[in-house]
């Protein structure tokens, strides 16, 4: 006889314990600024993505500079004056150095917190993409490689598959169905090329046998 299932934890506490780790495991943080005192706070998280100890360090109170780099603050700033003049979020992905001198690109989104009708604060997240970017990156270079070499009549008699780049990891998460594209476009290509190669090869055997 089997024994009765463990009656399961449910309830607010169970609900945020969850949540909390959830948010250990993601790459996400959160942040919020309240213009009245201009406070700016980071989550956790948001710490941890920034290499800074949630403890003993304090988030930058300029926002901009908290969250990326340099070059890029006029434009952040920009997004931020648009969202508290005209009530209107953002969705950016900009390049940012942490303390450790890490090089990360960050998904930036804002959203402003209105109270009778005017933004008192300002709230979002921030999310590590920088191995989604590079992907992306490896499809396009791969997905470009192989047009061109597709579009080449020297590709003829070469097998898809000993294209460099052509079933690069990158090609085949991010755009599969354009490397899938490509890669038959060559193959067709190849192969009455390749048909007709072998033809004459079994012919000048034939031949050599007689």
């Amino acid at each position: 006889m089997n024994a009765p299932d463990a009656p399961v934890s449910q309830g607010p506490a169970s609900e945020l314990t969850l949540l909390r780790r959830l948010r250990s495991l993601s790459t996400i943080g959160v942040w919020h600024w309240d213009l009245a005192s201009e406070r700016v706070t980071f989550s956790a998280e948001l710490f941890r993505l920034h290499d800074l100890d949630p403890v003993n360090d304090l988030p930058p109170q300029d926002l901009a500079a908290a969250l990326c780099v340099p070059e890029e603050r006029a434009h952040l700033r920009a997004l931020i004056a648009r969202a508290i003049e005209h009530s209107a979020g953002w969705d950016c992905e900009l390049p940012h150095v942490t303390a450790r001198g890490r090089r990360l690109w960050l998904r930036l989104r804002g959203e402003p917190e209105l109270h009778d009708g005017r933004c008192v604060a300002l709230a979002g997240t921030c999310e590590d993409v920088t191995a989604q970017r590079e992907l992306r990156i490896q499809a396009r270079t791969a997905a470009t490689r192989v047009r061109q070499l597709s579009n080449r009549s020297f590709v003829f008699g070469v097998h898809p598959e000993r294209i460099p780049g052509a079933e690069s990891p990158g090609a085949r998460r991010v755009c599969p169905d354009a490397s899938r594209q490509a890669i038959s476009r060559i193959d067709n290509g190849c192969r009455p090329q390749h048909d007709r190669f072998r033809s004459a090869g079994l012919a000048t055997k034939r031949r050599a046998l007689q």
